[in-house]
């Protein structure tokens, strides 16, 4: 839902309105506000929170130290007391924030390099918020994001159509290479002429094609772990190995050097045998 909230109105601009300017305004305005809202919100509340509250973390240490305590129960009974770091909020942030930038990319190009610096600046923010101000989280082992990734691919493939409507038909960017298919209407605005419009269309989905085709060949070429990475993983499960090998070969060595001992303690050999039948 907040998502649809969040895109809404772009989409009438685009596709009903089509006019790229006022859904370049409205993009600017949109986006600009939510980015500065999430860094001020994420950053800058959390760390003064965090100091007029006088740093009861620091505080616990002290106490602790003063107390000579063993070991820092009370450090650890506040960060428990803390409360729980949520990433759902997160997720949706950055999904909301991945939709402008790529749905839109054509209305705002510079859109990428605004999200990446705020990232950039909230990546830090969210590190000192979970080492002070939230619980620590338990890692736990993952494969993916789970559904987030699926609605990351969804939003990806979804944006070259979106953004070759707006090239074609809520822009004026298709009519520099084809003026002949387009004319401007009463309100300005570049509009296909009659008889053009299936024409036009076809050649939307001709590109919308050759993209997804461009897209599906990187997908394969690119394999998913670089070589690098799989060759130090490599090195490392030999590695393991062979440290496991020599612990097991020292380990039986050992076990065999011990019964060895053991049996010459408690069997006698043949010379001690046959001295004691001498005596007798």
């Amino acid at each position: 839902f907040e998502a649809f909230d969040a895109y809404i109105i772009l989409f009438y601009l685009a596709v009903y309105e089509r006019d790229v300017e006022l859904l370049r305004l409205e993009l600017v305005g949109t986006f600009s506000v939510d980015t500065f809202r999430r860094v001020f919100i994420e950053c800058v509340i959390p760390y003064a929170v965090r100091h007029f509250s006088k740093d009861p973390v620091s505080k616990a240490k002290k106490d602790d130290d003063l107390k000579e305590k063993s070991s820092s129960n009370g450090h650890l009974t506040f960060e428990a007391d803390l409360e729980e770091y949520d990433t759902f909020d997160d997720y949706i942030e950055m999904l909301i924030q991945f939709g402008y930038v790529t749905l839109f990319a054509s209305a705002f190009p510079l859109a990428a390099f605004v999200a990446m610096a705020a990232n950039l600046i909230e990546m830090r923010a969210d590190l000192w918020k979970l080492s002070h101000v939230f619980r620590r989280t338990t890692p736990l082992r993952a494969s993916d994001i789970g559904m987030w990734k699926m609605s990351l691919k969804a939003i990806a493939w979804l944006s070259a159509c979106s953004n070759l409507l707006i090239f074609a038909f809520t822009s004026s960017q298709l009519r520099q290479w084809l003026p002949d298919y387009y004319v401007t209407d009463a309100g300005g605005q570049s509009a296909p002429k009659d008889g053009y419009f299936v024409e036009i269309l076809l050649i939307v989905v001709c590109i919308e094609h050759f993209i997804i085709i461009i897209a599906g060949l990187a997908r394969k070429m690119i394999p998913k772990i670089p070589e690098s990475v799989s060759v130090g993983i490599q090195k490392q499960l030999w590695y393991h190995e062979t440290v496991a090998s020599k612990a097991r070969c020292l380990t039986v060595q050992s076990k065999s050097n011990e019964v060895k001992s053991l049996s010459r303690r408690t069997v006698p050999n043949a010379s001690t045998r046959k001295g004691d039948e001498r005596q007798y």
